[in-house]
């Protein structure tokens, strides 16, 4: 069988079905969103956990969430950095159990210090907050690729103390890599795992901490309230009513002190009232009857206390009993009144009928000169006053009346966010805060609390990471100031700016999935056994010959060993090989601009791809010739490869064919999605062709130009500092030209479009560009035209004159203002090669 007919068939969880049959029972549906979201995550992590090792879960477990978003279990759309959310602060799991699950579904078991290859997380360091693994603005096939794999080994590792997240800004251009992903990951792989916003900022979900957050019923009396704890009231559903900080202690303890004051004072006003009645001469009921009820009439603003009150205590007294114990007259009332409100709020009753009792008087209302019945009544009516007073001292420290204090008397409402808040947001509302408490929506309004953000995290300079795949140049992406880069891996002209110590792989390929393939098959190589058993490792061993296979089932047979701490699961390995693989292919158009480096990593990536189908030792393509163009036909012409490359790219012909079409019917297509802004001031795109879209192309070449010119303007309009823009139209070798040795004889010219504004900076950038263009080697050994299009051609043929004379000019009567530079078909085919070096660079 060939490699080209090999098909990965990775299976959903076994009980999938009997998973979401209960998910459609009345007990579930009936739970609250909160304890759906519990549920599905729950089961989620429980299918991982039965699971045998080795195995690659990454697919059944983008299926799982995509079926929960099918039947549309969650109020929100579920993707897996919600389970990794939930992973990391609810599952209850060790950090060791937590790597675990992560290896089940990233199908790659390995010591975690071999991540070092790719990221700088030595002496088991983790870097801090969520991380980001990154393709650029425009993703082509090769960082779309590259960042995927990022993010596999990043979240396999768990190398941020946060989330994982694949930065996608947008889905690539190529249907047939659509394709590729979605049959080994289904068809909702982008929906479930890329972040497709352009921008790359962090939000509270990023930044939650469920550490140290007590959640406190309204009824819970604080007495002994600890500063350092993060309290949140929570009503008996648990849901969020208010949060309370050390800095409300101290304003609402002002509050109840001087409110409690009126309290003392009447307590002890009674006790004097009292005392003085029945230390007369004569004691008479009436009149300590008489005593006591003017006391109790007497208005609250009357008392000691409430006169010793200062303007803002008085403001807050009345607010106080208005809105909270809802007494209307506030210090109007009457103490009596305010014994009401009490009793009516919590209960609290004043003894007032015990104050005089029948039994230690007389029928003519004197008093019986019985002292040890006067002074056993005195004794049980204080300690029952001073009970009463305790019980409204204790009242006052309940949770729903200090949360009320602290929003109706001194408007300092509770201020929480969500997991969506970003990080300005956050700032904004922190104020002084030490934290502020992160809420999820609940059915009717109702909010959850499930952790905290802690100001001391806010405000530092660094509050996330970010790992580049196939670019480094910062405006390649729109990356937020507190995040840092950590990682690159790229092969084009650099330009990295990072204050953290990074990891970083730049060499000269022509793919970056060149690079990532040499890291990937390095680490694989000491884990993988290729999905050989022992057995057959031991029967090959036997029968093997040459010292270079016996070194290599020495190694599979090592591996084999460790099979039950470690392990790569094969279709892992074969998946991600068989995407490196078609990376290298689009990024050097099918190896004709492929550099050695390229064709040796090829090698590897076929002979380990056939031995994984076969399950056996296998070495399909040897070379040890130095001569590029017999590796490049060594590879080409295997038969296995062309297995490969024939259908994909078939099916890049018919599908450019029908992109053309759609472009000049107005339609979506990505004619020019494959575009890069450079050097501060330049956009260039390439439109590849193969030589069958030549005559399409040519037929309507100057709708294509009016449409390209329209896009560069619009960019213009919104950054006027990218001034510079450029298309190249460049032939690439159909799958039969190259399996056939026929490439490179096309009777068509490759094309570069080239438009300036009427700017005195856009002209000295083009001027600088062709001055340095000129000296490019290709450029000097072959013969170029180059024609005006608009009125501008005199112009434009005075620039091109004095900077690039080698072109012979021309001029037609159009109305583009645009340059059209030919040049013998293949000769230009890499803006990396053939345009970024020779690019102006803005003095900054």
């Amino acid at each position: 069988m060939l490699l080209g007919d090999f098909v990965l068939s990775p299976e959903p969880f076994a009980d999938k079905s009997a998973i979401f049959a209960a998910f459609q029972a009345k007990s579930f549906r009936s739970q609250s969103a909160r304890k759906k979201f519990e549920l599905v995550n729950s089961r989620l992590l429980e299918a991982i956990q039965q699971a045998k090792t080795p195995c690659f879960l990454l697919p059944a477990v983008v299926d799982y969430i995509a079926q929960v978003n099918q039947e549309k279990l969650l109020l929100e759309p579920y993707r897996l950095l919600h389970f990794e959310f939930w992973l990391n602060h609810y599952s209850g799991l060790s950090d060791i159990e937590n790597g675990t699950i992560r290896c089940k579904i990233v199908g790659k078991c390995i010591e975690r210090q071999e991540y070092q290859l790719y990221f700088p997380i030595g002496m088991n360091k983790t870097l801090t907050g969520s991380h980001f693994v990154a393709a650029h603005l425009s993703p082509d096939v090769d960082t779309t690729i590259a960042s995927f794999w990022g993010w596999v080994d990043a979240f396999g590792a768990r190398i941020g103390s946060s989330t994982h997240q694949w930065a996608l800004p947008q889905k690539v251009a190529d249907s047939h890599i659509q394709l590729l992903f979605e049959s080994l990951f289904g068809s909702e792989v982008f929906e479930v795992i890329a972040r497709k916003s352009s921008a790359l900022t962090l939000t509270a979900l990023d930044l939650l901490s469920s550490k140290d957050l007590i959640k406190v019923g309204l009824d819970t009396h604080l007495t002994h309230i600890h500063t350092g704890k993060r309290i949140v009231g929570v009503n008996s559903n648990g849901h969020f009513k208010g949060d309370w900080r050390a800095s409300d202690a101290e304003e609402v303890r002002q509050v109840i002190v001087a409110f409690y004051s009126l309290i003392r004072w009447l307590e002890h006003a009674i006790y004097y009232k009292l005392i003085s009645a029945y230390a007369k001469e004569k004691v008479v009921k009436k009149e300590i009857k008489k005593s006591l009820d003017s006391l109790f009439c007497t208005k609250l603003q009357e008392s000691e206390p409430a006169k010793e009150y200062t303007e803002a205590q008085k403001q807050q007294i009345e607010a106080f009993l208005q809105k909270v114990l809802q007494l209307p007259k506030g210090l109007q009332a009457s103490f009596q009144e305010l014994c009401l409100a009490l009793g009516k709020a919590a209960g609290i009753k004043m003894p007032s009928d015990e104050f005089v009792p029948d039994a230690l008087f007389a029928k003519d209302g004197s008093l019986n000169e019985d002292r040890p019945t006067i002074f056993k009544h005195l004794e049980t009516l204080f300690r029952q006053i001073a009970a009463t007073s305790a019980h409204c001292r204790h009242y006052l420290d309940r949770f729903d009346l200090l949360l009320a204090i602290k929003d109706e008397v001194l408007a300092l409402p509770s201020t929480f966010i969500t997991l969506s808040s970003e990080v300005e947001e956050i700032r904004n509302k922190m104020n002084s805060f030490e934290y502020l408490t992160v809420a999820v929506p609940e059915e009717g309004g109702s909010w959850f609390p499930v952790g905290v953000v802690y100001a001391n995290d806010i405000k530092r300079r660094s509050l996330g990471t970010v790992s580049l795949r196939d670019f480094s140049n910062p405006e390649e992406t729109k990356m937020a100031s507190y995040l840092d880069i950590v990682s690159v891996i790229d092969h084009h002209k650099s330009d990295i700016k990072t204050a953290s110590a990074s990891t970083i792989v730049v060499g000269d390929a022509q793919s970056a999935n060149t690079l990532v393939a040499e890291l990937a098959i390095a680490v694989n190589e000491r884990y993988s056994t290729l999905g050989i058993s022992p057995k057959e490792i031991e029967k090959e061993n036997r029968r093997a010959h040459s010292l270079e296979k016996q070194k290599r089932l020495v190694e599979l047979a090592i591996n084999a060993k460790k099979q039950d701490k470690f392990y790569v699961h094969p279709t892992r390995e074969y998946g991600e090989y068989l995407f490196f693989l078609l990376a290298i292919l689009d990024d050097t158009d099918l190896l004709t601009k492929a550099s050695y480096r390229d064709l040796a990593v090829l090698k590897n990536l076929l002979n380990r791809m056939k031995s994984i189908a076969t399950n056996k030792d296998a070495e399909i393509i040897t070379f040890d010739t130095q001569d590029i163009n017999k590796a490049r036909a060594c590879i080409l012409q295997n038969e296995d490869m062309y297995s490969i490359y024939k259908k994909t790219y078939q099916h890049k012909e018919k599908e450019m064919e029908q992109d053309l079409a759609r472009c000049l019917k107005g339609q979506s297509s990505t004619i020019f999605a494959d575009t890069k802004e450079q050097s501060g001031c330049a956009r260039i795109g390439q439109t590849k062709l193969f030589s069958k879209n030549y005559p399409t192309f040519a037929q309507d070449a100057t709708r294509l130009q009016n449409l390209w010119l329209d896009l560069a303007k619009k960019v213009y309009e919104q950054r006027p500092q990218i001034d510079l823009h450029m298309q190249m139209i460049t032939t690439i070798a159909s799958a039969n030209e190259v399996y056939h040795g026929k490439t490179g004889n096309w009777k068509h010219q490759d094309e570069l479009w080239l438009w300036v504004p009427p700017t005195q900076g856009a002209r000295e950038h083009l001027v600088n560009f062709l001055n340095s263009f000129s000296s490019c080697p290709v450029v000097q050994q072959n013969e170029m035209q180059v024609e005006f299009l608009g009125k501008n051609g005199p112009e434009l043929d005075l620039i091109f004159s004095q900077n690039f004379p080698k072109a012979a000019r021309s001029s037609s009567k159009g109305s583009l203002p645009i340059a059209v530079l030919r040049f013998a078909a293949g000769i230009l085919n890499s803006r990396k090669a053939f345009i970024t070096p020779y690019l102006p660079r803005l003095i900054t």
